[in-house]
């Protein structure tokens, strides 16, 4: 019982310990629900163990299938593709070799007791070492690829070291003092001890790091409140200076009028100076697009006005929204976002360009739908998109992820395709 256990908590071990390798390299396409991954760690620890079981007397077959079996797994689970899986997790098991071989040259001592119980039980020690020292150097890269994101600072990944430094220091401790330890009780409870500062590295690891998650998306969170306030108040200062050209246009009919008096009575020379008069007061009718909600009509008019500029075919189909559930701060959020990324794919498009927007309410739901023209194509990254061109930004990546937190606040759905050179976002929301 004791061997089953300890071998199948060391397994478990390397699972998470490639797991957590292989996001730094290949961050997953998709946010994994926390019973999801006790099921997949689970499995595919049971999975490893048999593997090691069967193929105990064939050690470069048993490694083989090992990382085969390692990159199938995360291959379904990061839905990443299967080589670059194969290849990380090939890379990962030669890591695991060189912590072990790193321990063994370091801790390997003439001294060794002559109990077979007692050299068991050191070698054990070994091997748990060995795993304390592969996470460290996970860790240390997780840290190296961090510095890229800026996702953490120094000060806390030093904190983070700490903990597999203290549990190398305390096992390297306990192994070297092995010999003067006769009772193998006493040899037992030390080899768990350490084998559970081993566990709670693991725990430390993933509860800071769902703290710096926490912290950068309570930032991410204020960040994005302050600036949904200032196009706010952006769009309502363009709808009131929308509602004083519409009483401007209203005071032009009139002029009009005057107008047409003065030429049909031939005074020119009056004409001449009434005209030079009103000529710097009178504003054109900007507003092209009226929904009855003065914040959507300040939005599309004036991404409509930057298409124009831009050369852009900007096709849209609106009905009356006067009365809808969701708030001016949060559609300006999804407006502001798909439009500004449909503007900047179809500004990279050396063809056709063009935007078709739908902004619909009916019965019991709101329908937005964009819809752009673009020449590359994109993968999705989380809540993210991609191009595949190279040395390029993605497309679509900006504000998606605060696009599906508002659809999801109002339970709605959404439904993303990319297919005939056209990117389109469309979006159901319950009334």
């Amino acid at each position: 019982m004791f061997y089953l256990l300890n071998d199948l908590l060391l397994c478990f071990f390397e699972v998470i310990c490639c797991g957590i390798f292989i996001e730094v390299f290949a961050p997953p396409e998709r946010k994994q629900t926390r019973w999801r991954a006790v099921r997949f760690f689970g499995t595919t620890t049971l999975l490893q163990y048999g593997v090691a079981v069967c193929l105990s007397e064939y050690l470069l077959l048993r490694q083989a299938t090992v990382i085969g079996l390692l990159a199938f797994s995360m291959h379904l689970y990061y839905r990443i593709r299967l080589k670059r899986t194969m290849l990380l997790a090939a890379i990962y098991q030669g890591l695991a070799w060189v912590a072990d071989l790193l321990v063994y040259v370091g801790l390997y001592s003439d001294a060794i007791a002559s109990q077979m119980e007692v050299n068991e039980m050191m070698g054990r020690m070994f091997v748990v070492i060995g795993k304390a020292v592969l996470l460290l150097i996970v860790i240390i890269l997780r840290n190296i690829s961090a510095k890229r994101t800026r996702s953490m600072s120094d000060a806390k990944w030093f904190r983070l070291l700490i903990f597999p430094l203290y549990t190398i220091a305390v096992g390297c401790a306990i192994t070297m003092n092995f010999e003067s330890i006769g009772n193998v009780i006493q040899m037992t409870v030390l080899y768990w001890i350490v084998l559970g500062l081993v566990g709670m590295n693991v725990v430390i690891f993933y509860v800071m790091n769902d703290i710096v998650k926490r912290n950068a998306q309570l930032s991410e969170a204020k960040i994005l409140e302050i600036q949904v306030k200032e196009q706010t108040q952006k769009y309502r200062y363009i709808s009131e200076n929308y509602e004083k050209q519409k009483a401007k246009a209203h005071e032009f009919k009139n002029q009009i009028q005057c107008i047409e008096a003065l030429l049909k009575n031939e005074e020119y020379q009056a004409l001449e100076q009434y005209v030079g008069k009103i000529g710097a007061g009178i504003v054109a009718e900007n507003n092209t697009i009226n929904t009855n909600h003065p914040i959507i009509n300040a939005v599309l008019n004036a991404k409509y006005a930057e298409a124009v500029q831009k050369g852009i075919v900007f096709i849209v189909r609106v009905n009356d929204l006067s009365v809808i559930t969701v708030s001016e701060e949060d559609m300006v959020v999804l407006l502001s976002n798909l439009l500004n990324n449909a503007i900047e794919a179809c500004e990279k498009c050396s063809g056709q360009r063009s935007i078709k927007v739908k902004l619909l309410k009916e019965t019991d739901k709101l329908i937005l739908s964009v819809k752009n023209s673009k020449d590359h194509d994109t993968r999705r990254v989380g809540d993210a998109f991609e191009t595949t061109k190279e040395q390029e930004p993605g497309e679509h990546g900006f504000g998606i992820g605060n696009i599906i937190k508002i659809v999801e606040k109002y339970q709605g759905i959404y439904v993303i395709s990319d297919e005939n050179q056209e990117f389109c976002f469309s979006i159901i929301i319950p009334l």
